[in-house]
């Protein structure tokens, strides 16, 4: 009955684990990783209780679930330096700790004030770390796009006018494009997007090319809600040529329910998205530079 307690164990705790990568909303992220690690932590204890002494066969069938699940994971997906970081190498360095180097059958007060204080802290604050380093790092993976796709072809739903969108400028008051008559092509980025330092290095020629009928901003997307930004440091950027072009974002990111960055808005002196791109290639810059000529020339 003891082998059937742990199978049933080793399930469970497996099944937990798979929570980890089911993609809940990344607000929910943190606390759920902690609500699984405080179970890894406090149920290897637990199901000790149905046994006189773990065995090592019986720990073998504890560590399945958890190892299978690990299996899978490096299986199916690269391993990067912040790895360890990941919340199921997290998980598993708890587990065999708590399996091979203890027998007890309740964790003593000390080492329930020194986990829960680790569970507390990683999950809150190393948590949100391994996930920007994860995204950033499949962003700058992006393949071989298609690149400069028709706005319809890239969104099914309709962006709004860009009278709509409000940003801030150096002096912090916030302003609105669409009054200039001209063609407006946006930039997103954050200075901890590779592949946005990449684009303002490669187009900056060609933006100055463009002239006097297309305004070209680039918009900062903060890459968190609600922390307090260094506007001195964003709008002095050291990769962009032309700070005066600098803008910061108010409800554009959200309101056309843009992920990532880069992201490539064109509108015409309408007001109306006529091009969107999101990622940029070296390799790709001549196509995406002739794409925007030509529907400026269409255009006009």
């Amino acid at each position: 009955m003891k082998y059937l307690y742990y199978v049933a164990y080793t399930i469970t705790l497996m099944l937990c684990w798979a929570l980890l990568r089911a993609g809940y909303p990344p607000e929910y992220w943190k606390w759920g990783t902690m609500a699984i690690l405080l179970y890894t932590f406090y149920s290897s204890y637990e199901v000790r209780r149905v046994v006189e002494k773990e065995t090592t066969s019986l720990k073998v069938i504890k560590l399945l679930g958890p190892i299978f699940i690990i299996g899978a994971y490096v299986f199916f997906n690269e391993l990067y330096w912040f790895s360890f970081l990941n919340p199921l190498m997290v998980a598993l360095g708890m587990i065999t700790a708590f399996t091979v180097l203890s027998n007890d059958r309740s964790p003593s007060r000390t080492t329930q004030f020194f986990t829960l204080s680790f569970i507390f802290v990683y999950s809150t604050t190393l948590v949100p770390e391994w996930q920007r380093f994860y995204k950033n790092t499949k962003e700058r993976k992006i393949p071989n796009f298609e690149l400069n796709q028709l706005a319809a072809n890239t969104n099914p739903e309709p962006i709004p006018n860009l009278d709509q969108y409000q940003f801030l400028n150096q002096q912090l008051d916030t302003v609105n494009l669409a009054a200039s008559g001209k063609y407006t092509l946006i930039e997103t980025w954050n200075e901890r997007c590779v592949p946005c330092v990449r684009a303002m290095k490669e187009l900056g020629p060609f933006y100055n090319a463009l002239g006097n009928g297309v305004q070209q901003r680039y918009l900062y997307i903060p890459a968190r809600k609600g922390y307090a930004l260094d506007y001195p440091k964003i709008f002095s950027y050291q990769h962009i040529q032309h700070h005066r072009r600098i803008l910061v974002d108010v409800n554009l990111q959200e309101m056309a329910a843009l992920e990532g960055y880069p992201n490539f808005l064109l509108f015409d002196p309408a007001g109306q998205l006529v091009l969107r791109q999101h990622g940029y290639s070296s390799a790709q810059r001549e196509a995406f530079e002739a794409k925007i000529k030509a529907m400026i020339q269409q255009k006009t």
